[in-house]
């Protein structure tokens, strides 16, 4: 599938990529999930609301570009949500043959090309795990 307009998005069994045009001057928070419905094979975003089983989310508070330097300001025109359901492209050679594994489904976020740091709200990041985890008392 794929969308365009004020956003472009890109989904298909193992990869969700949502690019959506920003405006810092109005920016009002902003949030990505991904989904997959059941009896089918893709991936669903959804950039309205979080979906309720979702794989991953990700919630932007509208306060993100507050404190931004002019420059860094009038730099942010963009955000970039990605959702990777395979894992493989992140294994670390260090620990192959350990007993160390991904637990979890990968998400990322980019504003821009800034860093933003000292935020005055946080930026709320849900994964759901691979497989069900027990939990250690």
């Amino acid at each position: 599938l794929f969308r365009s307009g004020p956003s472009v998005s890109i989904v298909s069994r193992n990869l969700a990529l949502e690019v959506s045009n920003l405006n810092a001057s109005s920016f009002n928070g902003s949030s990505f999930s991904v989904g997959q419905p059941t009896n089918s094979s893709d991936l669903q975003i959804d950039v309205k609301s979080s979906q309720s089983q979702s794989l991953a989310s990700v919630v932007l508070p509208s306060s993100l570009l507050t404190d931004l330097n002019p420059e860094e300001f009038d730099a942010v025109s963009r955000a970039q949500f990605t959702f990777f359901k395979k894992t493989g492209l992140f294994q670390d050679a260090q620990i192959n043959g350990s007993d160390q594994e991904f637990i979890s489904y990968v998400v990322a976020c980019s504003i821009g090309n800034i860093s933003i740091r000292d935020l005055q709200e946080q930026v709320k990041i849900t994964i759901r795990h691979l497989e069900p985890q027990d939990r250690k008392s």
